[in-house]
């Protein structure tokens, strides 16, 4: 069997007949010659030029088989299909050239559907990929992956925190943070407003109430879910200070919003 790039014969070996017009020709290449008649068994590529006979072969586009005269094989050298043949007359190598992130290091097995070439390719982040040489060229394929990946993580961070277009600049980091299940967050809201009787710690409402954190809630996570840091508030007097004294308020402010309270 011979096989390259170009030309896939997959029989080794045909069977064929000692004959005045051939036996010169397999004699001298060495096969022993026994009678007129005789069959025996020569290589596909000892076979005369002219020879009718058919052998099996594969396209190397498409990788379809089908048998033709071992004529149109040697005459042509090489066995692709009249469709791939043609796409093989336009064929335009793009190994060792750079397409965005990737570089075609060489031809691939791979064949598409319809006999589509394939590239095996190595990312610049190290990853190998084979990637049809159409993408390449159109630079519809310009990473293994990688690029999508980073462009969607980017995209997914200017939507987040403060870059979301749904940001409350006036919610504390509590106020966020309430709206998820950290381990201990929730009792330690209940143990807030159990230990001050479900009463505004200011006003004394019992409407709407709010654990806050006394010392800061972002800079103070050992504290985030002591008992001691809490002080309950009802929504009118948590938001009223928060609105005149900033989102990270201090205690000492607290004290100072808690002390200037009338009715």
């Amino acid at each position: 069997m011979s096989s390259n790039r170009l030309f896939i014969v997959l029989d080794d070996g045909v069977d064929v007949k000692w004959s005045s017009r051939t036996k010169t020709h397999y004699t001298d290449l060495g096969y022993e010659y026994t009678r007129m008649g005789d069959t025996f068994k020569v290589d596909v590529v000892d076979l005369p030029i002219k020879s009718k006979i058919k052998v099996l072969v594969q396209c190397p586009g498409c990788n379809a088989t089908r048998r033709v005269p071992w004529q149109s094989v040697a005459e042509k050298d090489d066995t692709y299909c009249q469709k791939c043949a043609s796409k093989a007359a336009n064929f335009i190598d793009l190994t060792g050239k750079r397409f965005g992130r990737l570089t075609a290091e060489s031809l691939s097995e791979r064949r598409g559907s319809n006999g589509q070439y394939y590239y095996h390719c190595v990312c610049d982040c190290g990853n190998e990929v084979d990637v049809e040489s159409a993408s390449l060229s159109t630079g519809a394929t310009k990473s293994c992956g990688c690029l999508q990946k980073e462009v969607s993580s980017e995209r997914m961070s200017a939507m987040t925190g403060e870059n979301n277009h749904m940001w409350d600049p006036t919610k504390t980091d509590e106020d966020r943070y309430s709206r998820h299940t950290e381990a201990g967050h929730q009792r330690w809201r209940e143990s807030v407003l159990e230990r001050d009787g479900y009463r505004c710690q200011r006003c004394g409402s019992g409407e709407s109430l709010h654990a806050h954190h006394i010392l800061p809630y972002k800079e103070n996570i050992e504290l985030r879910t002591d008992i001691d840091n809490g002080i309950t508030l009802c929504d009118r007097c948590h938001t009223s200070f928060h609105a005149g004294y900033g989102v990270y308020a201090t205690d000492v402010e607290l004290k100072e919003f808690m002390e200037e309270y009338t009715d």
